[in-house]
């Protein structure tokens, strides 16, 4: 097997060029690696640092991740324990999402957007406005590691933990929101179901936004994926499509087969209802609060029956800063 040498890569002119190099059949080492139905650039087998492997994917993977919605990830550490990560936490200051599965240190985001940012912020004045009418009987966490079963850990964007929950759940959360800018929805799908490893999680609800198409007027698709642990673990219950462009025919086929059987709504070609009002039924996401407060023994008395989120508001956030192909900020 031909090893790599970083130095004669350069940087690349585009995504498929730096894809076309790392799966080279000169260059075994750089095929692309599944774990967990996550498709991952592997540089653990690369014979320089971890430090060095997370600088060389900061310089020369930032566009492939970005923008190549078939790679989910990099693996820059392999064989590592979650004592042993603690050991090298401090390397991965500043990047933004980091998870560890069975041993394998994977890279999922290089840099975070303005849109994440902001649908981060809606969700946490949401929990913020539940929280005042059950008492503050719950917190919003952002970036909360939680350990998985089989060596690792993960992080969500976001989590609701419930205070009071009993054991074995006590510092677990019930509720996980996730955020992905230009990743497909087999990617959430993938997180989901890494995060329905926890126990005590009952629900995930993730969130797909794409760039824009500048050949469809600058319109941008976003799809909400919501899963309810106590139906399914493994899929979402329903799809809903909100963003300024409509889903293709082949993504209804797709996200039918992801949600065994259930067809998306929303905003599709084949029946083109928009999310362009606030409080349209369609777009409402409504989490109960019997899965909020889950495991906990007393749950706080006249809290209302599910929290509510309006994609609409999501959507109107991100119109300022979803970027087209080119990298260019639309203003409107």
């Amino acid at each position: 097997m031909k090893f790599f040498s970083f130095l004669s890569i350069g940087r690349a002119t585009n995504v498929q060029s730096v894809m076309n190099t790392l799966t080279n059949e000169n260059n075994k080492s750089f095929d692309l690696k599944s774990i967990d139905s996550f498709s991952l650039v592997d540089l653990s087998n690369q014979f320089i640092s971890i430090k060095e492997r997370i600088k060389f994917s900061k310089k020369e993977l930032g566009d492939l991740l970005l923008f190549n919605k078939n790679v989910d990830g990099i693996i820059v550490a392999k064989n590592i324990s979650l004592e042993k990560f603690d050991n090298i936490r401090n390397m991965f200051d500043d990047i933004p999402k980091v998870m560890l599965i069975n041993g394998f240190v994977i890279i999922t985001d290089l840099s975070v957007s303005k849109i994440h940012a902001f649908g981060l912020s809606y969700f946490l004045v949401q929990v913020g406005a539940y929280s005042l009418t059950s008492n503050y009987s719950l917190v919003g966490l952002n970036e909360l590691s939680i350990a998985i079963p089989g060596n690792g850990f993960v992080q969500p964007d976001s989590c609701l933990l419930p205070k009071g929950r009993a054991q074995p759940n006590v510092d677990i959360p019930t509720v996980a929101f996730e955020m992905y800018y230009s990743k497909g929805v087999s990617y959430a799908v993938a997180r989901a179901r890494i995060l329905f490893r926890i126990s005590g999680i009952q629900y995930v609800l993730c969130i797909c936004i794409r760039p824009r198409d500048p050949n469809n007027n600058n319109t941008f698709k976003c799809t909400a994926l919501v899963f309810n642990g106590v139906i399914s673990r493994e899929n979402p219950v329903s799809i809903i499509s909100f963003g300024t462009k409509p889903i293709s025919q082949i993504n209804e086929n797709q996200y039918q087969t992801i949600t065994v059987g259930v067809p998306a709504v929303g905003y599709k070609r084949t029946n083109p209802v928009q999310c362009n009002a606030p409080n349209l039924p369609m777009f409402l996401i409504s989490i109960p609060s019997t899965i909020i407060f889950n495991g906990v023994p007393n749950p706080p008395a006249n809290i209302p029956p599910a929290l509510n989120l309006d994609l609409f508001i999501l959507q109107s956030s991100f119109l300022e800063y979803v970027e087209d192909f080119t990298g260019n900020l639309h203003h409107q």
